[in-house]
């Protein structure tokens, strides 16, 4: 299952006003709303919808926004999430594994990821008191360990 971000435009060109807006987003809550009215001056919701395909994600989100603005949509636009992210500048979000995780991937103690982290050889970011480690680099790091 792949997720879509799917903009859809609605004939209507009534500003939203507060209790519209409470209203929509409590009935699109499921597929996190986005709320505004386009260029055009048209309302539009953006929502994250999951689907097998483009076809189903589009097919599902012009369902449920005609019904949570009680207008026909006039404008679609929908892509995958990672293009949308792509569009905006957004760089995408490693996969993170912790230091027990990049542990087992090593297959070396806790205390040896830890060590390596502090001598900076293992790229990682202190969150709170923990490590995320980027998986990639653990990867690239169990490669280097490999004898050849």
């Amino acid at each position: 299952m792949q997720n879509y971000t799917v903009t859809i435009e609605v004939d209507d060109k009534k500003p939203l006003v507060a209790a519209d807006v409470d209203r929509i987003t409590d009935e699109l809550e499921a597929f996190s709303p986005a709320l505004g009215n386009s260029a055009r001056g048209f309302r539009s919701a953006t929502l994250s919808v999951p689907g097998q395909s483009l076809r189903q994600a589009v097919a599902s989100a012009v369902a449920v926004v005609e019904a949570a603005m009680g207008a026909h949509a006039i404008v679609c636009e929908a892509m995958t999430e990672d293009e949308f992210d792509t569009r905006q500048g957004w760089a995408p979000t490693p996969e993170l594994v912790s230091v027990s995780e990049a542990a087992e991937l090593l297959g070396v103690s806790r205390q040896r990821v830890l060590q390596r982290i502090k001598e900076r050889s293992l790229p990682a970011t202190q969150v709170g008191r923990d490590y995320v480690i980027p998986r990639a680099a653990v990867v690239t790091a169990g490669r280097k360990a490999e004898p050849s």
